[in-house]
């Protein structure tokens, strides 16, 4: 498989996943529209909508209970709906989002809002400190300077322990782990793919140097790279810059900048689960085509934030996560500059149209193991999506 990573993904030959850097675009650009015009058919639609860049679009021929679910999962309203009923369960919890969390600096105290959440995690902070104590450069920190500093002065390796901590938690989320609960739709052992996985979250001196390691000699221009892990046979290695994902983030306040590092973790390792479940079923998962491009990165990112919610469904409440998730799907699928570019293509689209897939299949009785499994075989040949989809 050629490995992925999170945004803005430039699919190369090499074996290896880039994403680039170049993420604020001119705020001149439009969206795309979330419905077809007057008279248009779905096809010319669908083409439209995945057109920018080096895509030439994608003419769809769909079938009609395909196209009905789309079209509900690409409105704008639908994604919107479901951010407004979060903030609107948090209101109702006496939380001030727009007076409190989107303005607290340390948002850490915001996502560990009681002391119940924050001590059970210092003490999965600092376990997951104590593991990887030889990635420190000098001296550790430890999980009480980590939790009492703002996000914004934090170095790198202790966000990558804050970010590791977050996936890996079961105290937080009633014993299942976000990694557990995305094992689950994957039908694949999670502690395979977190036993097997390096993570590293690397300021940018160090992530340039990672990535030679790697023996990647092209222009490094990307945020984060997810490669085999020349360490480990069947192992993966996921670098993300840390300092290129906060500077160029599309979020103002430190609370969605804090979690959004979690939420490009958990992308990632949504695609090693597709890689090694892939392998188990006997397929090879790659990117042969545009259509390729859309399922596999619209379904790692739909699977991702299905296992963040359902993470954050079972945390005591408030739930800061919980409303994280539902930003991070609006501002995906709505972000500008997607017909200009075309480099924004598979996730823009890719979502929604992932969602659509799993809301069909709710009504069809079938069980979300089943689609990821059909989705990944879809991934391992060269069956056109049109005819793939009739299958459904």
């Amino acid at each position: 498989m050629k490995l992925f990573v999170v945004y803005l993904t430039i699919f190369c030959s090499s074996g290896f996943a880039l994403a680039s850097a170049a993420y604020n675009l001119p705020s001149a650009l439009q969206f795309a529209p979330d419905q077809p015009d007057t008279d248009e058919t779905f096809a010319s639609f669908f083409a439209r909508i995945t057109r920018g860049g080096g895509f030439p679009g994608i003419r769809l021929v769909a079938p009609e209970k395909i196209q009905a679910a789309f079209l509900k999962s690409i409105r704008q309203n639908y994604w919107v709906g479901k951010r407004n009923t979060i903030m609107k369960e948090l209101d109702q919890q006496g939380i001030d989002i727009w007076n409190n969390w989107y303005k607290e600096k340390k948002s850490i105290d915001t996502i560990l809002n009681s002391s119940e959440k924050r001590m059970a995690f210092a003490a999965e902070l600092q376990l997951q400190i104590e593991n990887d104590h030889l990635e420190c450069d000098r001296r550790c920190p430890n999980a009480k300077t980590i939790l009492e500093s703002e996000w914004q002065n934090l170095d790198s390796f202790s966000r990558q322990e804050f970010a590791k901590t977050m996936a890996f938690s079961k105290s937080l989320y009633a014993g299942k782990s976000i990694l557990d609960r995305l094992g689950e739709v994957y039908n694949f052992s999670a502690i395979k793919v977190q036993s097997s996985t390096r993570i590293r979250i690397l300021a940018n001196t160090e992530f340039i140097k990672a990535v030679r390691e790697l023996g990647y000699e092209g222009e490094i221009y990307f945020r984060g790279i997810t490669a085999p892990d020349p360490q480990q046979p069947d192992g993966h290695v996921i670098l993300l810059n840390d300092e290129k994902i906060y500077k160029n983030s599309p979020f103002e306040n430190e609370l969605l900048k804090n979690l959004e590092i979690v939420g490009i973790l958990v992308h990632e390792l949504s695609h090693v689960y597709q890689d090694l479940k892939g392998q188990a079923l006997g397929v090879d998962v790659q990117v042969r085509s545009a259509e390729a491009a859309l399922l596999i990165e619209g379904s790692a990112e739909f699977l991702a934030e299905q296992a963040m919610l359902n993470a954050a469904n079972a945390e005591v409440f408030p739930s800061a996560l919980k409303l994280f998730v539902s930003e991070q799907a609006v501002e995906i699928i709505y972000r500008a500059g997607n017909e200009s570019t075309g480099q924004l293509f598979p996730y823009t689209v890719g979502l929604p149209f992932a969602a659509a897939l799993y809301l069909q299949n709710e009504s069809t009785n079938s069980t979300p193991q089943i689609l990821t499994e059909k989705i990944l075989q879809f991934l391992g040949d060269q069956r056109p999506l049109q005819e793939w989809l009739k299958t459904l």
